[in-house]
């Protein structure tokens, strides 16, 4: 029986909930409710961005789940694993993207010619089935998109293609394979400045929003799962405190927030923290279980959050906002946001429920 892990859920929440309160407080700035350096402070400090860490977090424990589910199976099906994806990933991400387009076009009584670009090919809705629209779209790609996932799930979605190929390397050597990942995340660095897509402009990708970087947290997050129970709690502790403390409370900018190196360090500094205190989750078991049921709506409360943000934000655009507004907007687009999540996945747990209903009836 495999052994469960808090921290994993732990992180979850802690990765979701950072990007969430991140997109909460920047889209004040972007309807003018507030200037952005009345507000930056809540999501930034000299040496990190809370989006930043909540992403690659997410990059992290994303490998680490899939690794530790499918590390220990005798028969790895490629077919059941990309099957089980699509259906975890893809469906839950098509059912939010058509909700939210006719959700849109009613509230704003328009047609779909009017909310999407003029001029995109119909032959771009293979970026949309596949996941990739919003991704392609911040390399300057004319797409579908509605925002529905961002860039981060595009890039998800590549990580888990390749997932099966690096598993099988994992389990191989994984000490080879992570030599043979950091020596390309050196090079990916090093080089990054000369792509194309890397130049400031129209179709601008920072390497901390590209696959090419991404990558090795994902990588990393698979071998530190493998490793989970030799890695004593306190040298988890003792990396990642100094880390932690430089990121969050360090009054001079000692790294650029952006550099992909030093947000590479601050997620796994992070992920480390949360592993050395898997004691002390464990002494907590209903917060815990609690925290486990959250965790099964992350995904769903993370396709969801940013549309609905913007969405009603933008309706008090150029407003001016006391704080107790604010937290009054925030609650209110919380509350929505979790309203909606829990409806989508009633709407996706709906066909598993017939079927059990069935099943029944028949015995």
């Amino acid at each position: 029986m495999k052994k469960r892990y808090y921290f994993m859920d732990v992180i979850r929440i802690v990765s979701m909930l950072a990007i969430v309160f991140y997109h909460m407080f920047f889209s004040l700035y972007q309807t003018g409710i507030r200037q952005l350096d009345s507000v930056s402070f809540m999501f930034q400090t000299k040496n990190m961005h809370i989006a930043t860490v909540g992403v690659g977090l997410f990059f992290m424990i994303s490998g680490a789940g899939l690794m530790y589910s499918s590390m220990h199976k005798e028969n790895f099906s490629l077919k059941d694993y990309y099957k089980k994806r699509v259906l975890k990933i893809l469906v839950p991400f098509y059912l939010v993207y058509v909700l939210w387009l006719i959700t849109f076009m009613i509230l704003t009584k328009q047609g779909p010619s009017a909310v999407y670009n003029h001029g995109t090919p119909v032959t771009s809705i293979i970026y949309t089935l596949l996941g990739m629209d919003a991704y392609l779209a911040t390399f300057g790609v004319n797409t579908f998109s509605l925002g529905i996932g961002e860039w981060f799930l595009g890039a998800l979605v590549m990580m888990y293609i390749v997932f099966p190929l690096i598993r099988k390397a994992m389990l191989k050597n994984k000490w080879i394979t992570l030599l043979i990942a950091t020596i390309y995340f050196i090079i990916i660095v090093i080089i990054y400045p000369l792509f194309p897509f890397a130049k400031e402009g129209p179709g601008y990708v920072p390497g901390f929003t590209n696959f090419l970087c991404k990558i090795y947290e994902f990588v990393l997050g698979m071998f530190l799962i493998t490793i989970v129970d030799r890695i004593p709690q306190w040298f988890c502790l003792v990396v990642s405190i100094p880390i932690t403390c430089v990121s969050l409370f360090c009054p001079i900018a000692l790294f650029p927030s952006y550099n992909s190196v030093w947000i590479l360090v601050q997620n796994v500094g992070f992920f480390l923290l949360f592993m050395g205190l898997e004691k002390v989750f464990r002494k907590l078991p209903r917060l815990m279980k609690a925290l486990a049921i959250l965790a099964g709506f992350s995904y769903e409360f993370f396709l969801i959050h940013h549309v609905v943000i913007d969405y009603i934000t933008l309706q008090h655009s150029g407003v001016p906002f006391s704080n107790t507004q604010i937290l009054m907007l925030f609650i209110k687009e919380f509350v929505i946001i979790s309203v909606l999540t829990i409806l989508v996945k009633c709407i996706l747990g709906l066909p598993s429920f017939i079927k059990k209903r069935r099943s029944r009836a028949k015995a």
